[in-house]
Formats: structure tokens, sequence, C-alpha cells
């Protein structure tokens, strides 16, 4: 990143490509308020300089009006501290492009992976933990991570680090005062003046430790892949081929009840491009479409359920029949990576458009999607090499999140391990200079765990991950 980042106006979209009612087009700048009649087309009404919702058409192409609104985020109250404009439009792939470059013919350029959340943390509106919240929540392919994600991004660490920072300052400004006398006046420390500020600084520390332990990401000794798809579609024969476990199957729906398990078999070249980890197999209940029985419905009702809370994996393959119809695709699909495995491909028949269209709306659109045949024979080393690829780009994001989570607990241990030492020598009544040292390495700890002392390549690193729009 350039040396005079800050000095410019950035773009970006701020929602997925494709058919929508509607796209976002996010700018961030100093001064982009003040300089907007410079950049913005000329038919639409121009920023108060305040927090608004302007209105009005937009000129496209010759014979083309859109309508167009335009939120106005001034800073440094904003996302970025910076001022922010928000475009909103049909999401019209034509449209966009002629906006962006409209854009950028003007002095605006595209913003840089992570740019957003960089000038959010430059201007002070995030630290660096919450920074890093902001990747694991992007990356997060589970709810409970989500959660964990959500939790930080809000701030739940800065709360501990605001009060353990206020205790240690305290107790440095009593040492300090002391240290500024002659000796003999007010030189002996006097262990009541600062150890309650010790105590508290202590307590607060260990209760960030107890907290980050919870969220700390646990290695799993296996990836975790979910078979979900319509009663008939061809999961359970998918699994009894991929597994080599026998399986109950039948051409009525509703033949699989419970959820079960079994390692993925013959996986050793895929394997070694995902991690060596071994790859757990899931076979759930069919759903959608109309339950066959009150068993059919127990079970549907049940893994439904198991969706809604998170279940812990990794991986989705949506298992669908080229004639299944739209009502029959699942309600709720888990908010986890996901391949769309499209099985009777001996049979040659193609979904249809009404499908297709339904996929779309629940799926992003650069989904993979696979052909498998003869219960999954067909297509198998295809299938195990887009398993590979997605569960190796999954985990350098989960090696990633571990990583943060490391480092904060690391930078929490020094600051707890240095506020130690300080209680250690206020109880003997040693030297205040070395108790005010110790004060200052725990706070220097978590100066650079918050990124006020970050090296600049970390933070490169850090920001180079996220996409472009964060």
């Amino acid at each position: 990143m350039t040396s005079d980042a800050r000095l410019d106006g950035i773009l970006a979209p701020a929602t997925a490509p494709g058919p929508a009612p509607r796209a976002v087009l996010r700018l961030s700048g100093p001064n982009l308020l003040e300089q907007a009649a410079r950049f913005l087309p000329a038919d639409l009404p121009p920023p108060q300089g305040q927090r608004e919702v302007l209105h009005g058409d937009w000129r496209a192409f010759p014979g083309v009006t859109l309508p167009v609104s335009l939120l106005c985020f001034p800073g440094p109250h904003s996302a970025t501290g910076e001022d922010v404009l928000e475009l909103h439009f049909v999401s019209s792939a034509p449209a966009l492009r002629a906006l962006e470059e409209h854009l950028l013919a003007r002095g605006l350029r595209y913003a840089e992976p992570g740019e957003f959340t960089r000038r959010a943390f430059l201007n002070q509106r995030l630290d660096l933990t919450q920074a890093e919240a902001v990747l694991d929540l992007v990356h997060a392919h589970g709810a409970g991570e989500a959660r964990q994600a959500a939790s930080r991004l809000q701030g739940g660490l800065r709360v501990c680090l605001a009060e353990t920072r206020e205790a240690l300052m305290a107790s440095l400004v009593e040492l300090e005062a002391g240290l500024d006398f002659e000796e003999g006046d007010s030189q002996d420390l006097e262990p009541g003046e600062i150890t309650k500020h010790l105590e508290r600084a202590e307590k607060a520390l260990r209760e960030g430790l107890q907290a980050q332990g919870q969220h700390q990401l646990r290695s799993r000794p296996a990836w975790e892949i979910l078979l979900l798809g319509p009663a008939n579609a061809g999961k359970t024969s998918l699994f009894q081929t991929l597994t080599g476990q026998g399986a109950l199957i039948s051409s009525e729906a509703g033949t699989t009840r419970d959820r079960r398990d079994a390692p993925w078999q013959g996986i050793a070249s895929a394997q070694a491009d995902a991690g060596d980890l071994p790859w757990m197999l899931w076979d759930l209940p069919g759903l959608g479409g109309e339950a066959a029985d009150s068993r059919d419905l127990a079970a549907r009702q049940q893994t439904e359920q198991d969706l809604a809370s998170g279940i812990p994996a990794d991986l989705l393959l949506l298992v669908l029949a080229p004639e299944t119809q739209v009502e029959e695709l699942p309600r709720r699909l888990p908010a986890i990576p996901t391949l769309v495995l499209w099985s009777q491909s001996e049979r040659q028949t193609l979904p249809s458009a009404a499908l297709r269209a339904a996929l779309a709306q629940k799926l992003p659109a650069d989904r993979v999607e696979l052909r498998i045949g003869d219960c999954g024979r067909q297509g198998r080393e295809e299938l195990e090499q887009a398993v590979a690829h997605e569960l190796s780009r999954l985990g350098g994001q989960r090696e990633a999140r571990m990583q943060h989570s490391e480092r904060h607990q690391a930078a929490l241990q020094e600051a707890l391990i240095a506020v130690g030492r300080a209680q250690e020598w206020v109880t003997v009544s040693g030297p205040q200079d070395l108790v005010a040292e110790e004060l200052r390495q725990a706070l220097l700890a978590l100066a650079a765990l918050m990124g006020e002392t970050t090296p600049e390549d970390l933070l490169d690193r850090l920001f180079s991950s996220f996409c472009i729009g964060k």
C-alpha cells in the first residue's frame, strides 16, 4: 500500500454480483462530501455535508435512466472514520460498470483488499483485535464461529483491555508521583497504595484469558462434510459409495431417518492436498417437500433444528436430482461453503430454469457444480479434487484465525506475567522504579495487541487477507 493511500478516495461494490433488486457501491475518503460535485454524476442531488439519504435519477446510458439513492455518512463518525458515500441502485452489471468507470475517470480508485477496514483501524474506529474479528466473521463457516467473531467485533476483548489499562495507568500515576520526590521523602512504597489497582488489572486479564480460551478454535481430528438434499436425490447412494458403509436404499422417500457418519474412503492424494486430515462424511435425512410419515417428519424437524443452531461442519455437499422441483429444495441451508452435486448424470437430464433460478437465490454466484452418476462412482475423482481444493482454502483461513487467537492469548499472558512480577515487588516493598518498569511492559503488551505498536508488515499481511470491499 502506498504511503499516501489515506489521502484519496476509494470505491468497491458492497454487494455480490448478479441479478438482485439492489446493488451498493461504497466510497470512502477524506473530504469526499465537499468534493462530491467533482465525481458524482451531475444529475444526482449534491450532498449537504450531513448524514442524509438523497434520491435522484441517473442517466446510465442513452435512453436508460435508473433511480439512485445516495447515503451520506460524514467522518469521523462513519465506518472508516472518513466521509463514506453509498450509491444504491438496481443490480445491473452494465450499470455498475458504467458508474465505476465514471468515478474512476474522476480521480477515485478501486480499494485494495481490506482497505476499508484498514482505514477504520488507522482512524481508530477499530482496534486490531476488532479488525481481525472482521476477517474471522467474513470467513466463518459455522454459526458458532460467526458468534465468536461478532462478539470480538462488538468489543468484547476491548472491555477487558480498557479495564486493565485504566488500572495500570492509575498504578503508574501513583508510582511516578512518588519517584519525583527525594529519597526519604516519599521513596518507600506503601503496598496499599497500588495493590487494589494491580488486583483489578490481574482480574481483568484473567477474565480476558478465560474468554479467549473459550473462543480459541480447537483443531478438529477430521474435516466434517455434510450430505444434504431432497428425498430420493441419491445422497444415501453416494454416502455408501464414498464410505463403503452399507446403507438402506429405497425408492420410497424418508428412508434415511437418522444422521449417520463414516470416513470417506480412498482419498489419499486428495487428502494430502487438504492438509492430511481425514474426511468424515455425514448423511442427513432428506429435506424439502412433504414428509412421508410421522417418523420422517420428526427426523426432518430435528435436522432443521440442528441446522438452525449450527451443525459444526466444514463443507456441505448439496445433492440434487435433475428433476428436483423448486418446492423440494431444503428451506434452510447451513452457512458454510457448498458444492452442488447433480446426481444421475448418466440420464443426461438437465435441471429446469426455475430450479436454477431458485438455487441462485440460495447460493453464491461462484458456486461449484459437478455432475455425478452411477451412485457416485462416475465423477468421483473430480468430486474429490473439488472437495480437496475447498478444504485446502478453508484450512488456510482456519490457520489465520487460530494465529489471531494465539496472538491474543500470548499478549494477555505477557501482560499478566508482568503484573504478577509488579505485585511481587510491591509485596516485598521493592524499588518503585522496578514496579513501574513491569507495569510499562504490561502496557506495551496490550498496545501491541490493540495494534498501536504493531509492525507495518504484520498489518499488510492481515489486511491483504480481506476480500475487496471489506
